[in-house]
């Protein structure tokens, strides 16, 4: 009895000590730019996935572009797998209409992904087809599972990058019914996720250049997608989405007319536009994001800072969830603390 004893609690500690060292996937998004090729070439044993935002589909289902050739070779060498992303160019809505409308053009662009994969030894792809109407929900769906099927047949992974929604319904503002429309309500997300091997969710964008000022990712807008993507999809599908990005507001014209302007930066953009204006940093405890509004010419500007503190409770929920790791937008951009910080994960 005592040696079954011991013998069982010796299990559970290496199951036990396995589970506390099993590292999250991380997924990091690249271009190709000489910082965001430095950032990834300075931290290969943190990357598990690389995804370059390589390839675009036309109305036709071609595929054109090609995956930087100085990052596949690194990741190669590195056992790291390259999944680069198929986007709609200019996240054309009327693009990916065309090809789900022309089974012919998806067939094409289904058999062009595959050709790819083999050629580039790729580890799969991911959809990055963005700005699809709520319409093409079912066209949508039909098209990933049968690329999905086909991609698997041939030994590669299928994933792809997807808005997030907090419930299943848009909420009853007229830019909520837009995001709804045109953005968001496409997505089904259990078929998909049945389909995919993982789903990268883009917990990102809360707030940019078309809404007011706020956090890219505020804590309580990214746990509350997260808890209604779990009732959608197992946690083991879930690839959460993290912003290494700042965002800027700022007085703009256009067209003779004033308006609010905004644009994403990295954060040493960020930290130099602080110092030039003589800004100081605040941390907003709900939100867990950092951010700045200053005076500028008689006129506010705010700043959204994302580093390694607002990192932190995010990297949290993935562990309070369980999900599989984590899809970062993207190389280049990040405070250079967070590495110490993913260093411990």
């Amino acid at each position: 009895m005592i040696r079954v004893l011991m013998s069982a609690i010796l299990l559970f500690g290496m199951l036990s000590s396995t589970f506390a060292q099993k590292k999250l996937e991380q997924l990091f998004y690249y271009v190709d730019s000489d910082d965001c090729f430095e950032s990834f070439s300075q931290h290969l044993e943190q990357v598990t996935i690389v995804a370059p935002q390589s390839y675009r589909i036309d109305a036709q289902g071609n595929i054109s572009g090609r995956a930087p050739s100085r990052l596949v070779s690194m990741a190669k060498a590195h056992d790291i797998g390259v999944m680069p992303l198929v986007v709609n160019p200019g996240f054309d809505p009327a693009i990916i209409h065309a090809v789900l409308d022309d089974s012919v053009a998806a067939k094409n662009a289904i058999r062009q992904m595959v050709e790819l994969c083999k050629e580039n030894a790729f580890l799969g792809m991911q959809f990055d087809f963005e700005h699809v109407h709520v319409d093409y929900k079912e066209n949508f769906t039909q098209f990933f599972e049968k690329t999905a099927a086909t991609f698997h047949e041939n030994g590669f992974l299928l994933t792809a990058a997807i808005f997030p929604r907090t419930s299943g319904q848009p909420g009853d503002d007229a830019y909520s019914k837009w995001l709804f429309e045109s953005k968001t309500g496409f997505y089904d997300y259990k078929a998909l996720s049945e389909a995919a091997d993982f789903l990268s969710i883009m917990t990102y964008e809360q707030h940019y250049h078309t809404t007011p000022p706020g956090p890219v990712a505020g804590l309580p807008w990214v746990e509350k997608s997260i808890q209604y993507l779990l009732t959608q999809m197992p946690a083991e599908k879930v690839s959460l989405g993290i912003p290494f990005y700042s965002y800027h507001w700022f007085p703009s014209t256009e067209a003779h007319e004033s308006r609010i302007g905004g644009r994403g930066m990295g954060f040493a953009q960020a930290m130099t536009i602080l110092k030039e204006n003589g800004a100081g940093l605040e941390w907003n405890g709900e939100q867990q994001v950092a951010f700045s509004a200053f005076e500028k010419d008689g006129v506010f500007q705010h700043l959204y800072i994302e580093n390694a503190k607002s990192l932190r409770p995010k990297l949290n929920l993935i562990h309070k969830y369980g999900l599989r790791g984590f899809s970062v937008w993207r190389l280049g951009l990040e405070d250079p603390e967070v590495w110490n910080l993913l260093s411990d994960r």
